[in-house]
């Protein structure tokens, strides 16, 4: 699968005339999309916009194609937690297409979450970092109720995170919940022996 996955990344997705791929490229390379080869490129902080950006590409390559699974290409240090799983529910929603996660630099925090939580093949280069960490949200301002009724609601996304690891990997709740208390960073070896993704490239 990793080899046909990567075949396609480095082919031409079966077009042969090269002015066709020649205008689909100089119309796509700034776009984040190559529509010929399946990929979406996603670089930079995880926020309303960025999140949008990839629901939004991903919708077009749906339109070309509804019957082909799609592959991410990540380098992320993480953002808005709310953003990211509300991409791992896009992802969910359109099954049985497929969203791999490809990663040759680092994903962090809530692109750490959505690598993991990828419905297709997660796959990261050698030398790769994941970094995984829990929620804290902090209103130094905040009256007493507000914070309260924050906390709980922070306790909540705290156990969504949780949940997701455990159903994405081979280790309990107990320990991410252990775990994520601090940032926990792991390699490329690391993140397979705990079966957070699937192969190493």
């Amino acid at each position: 699968m990793t080899e046909e996955l990567l075949n396609n990344i480095n082919g031409n997705g079966g077009i042969e005339d090269t002015s066709i791929l020649f205008d689909i490229y100089v119309k796509e390379a700034d776009f984040g999309i190559d529509v010929v080869r399946r990929l979406i490129y996603f670089s930079g902080e995880i926020t309303d916009e960025s999140s949008e950006y990839i629901i939004k590409r991903i919708n077009i390559l749906l339109n070309y194609d509804s019957s082909k699974d799609i592959t991410i290409i990540t380098n992320s240090g993480g953002g808005d937690v709310y953003d990211a799983l509300g991409v791992i529910d896009f992802m969910e929603s359109i099954l049985p297409v497929k969203i791999n996660n490809l990663t040759y630099t680092k994903v962090m925090s809530g692109a750490a979450y959505m690598l993991c939580a990828s419905t297709g093949k997660r796959i990261l280069s050698k030398r790769a970092t994941i970094m995984l960490h829990g929620i804290s949200v902090e209103h130094p301002s905040m009256k007493s109720n507000d914070a309260f009724n924050n906390a709980k609601h922070v306790k909540l996304l705290q156990k969504s995170i949780i949940d997701l690891l455990s159903d994405h990997s081979n280790k309990s709740k107990a320990f991410w919940k252990r775990k994520i208390e601090s940032d926990f960073i792991l390699t490329a070896e690391e993140a397979l022996k705990y079966k957070l993704i699937d192969e190493i490239i």
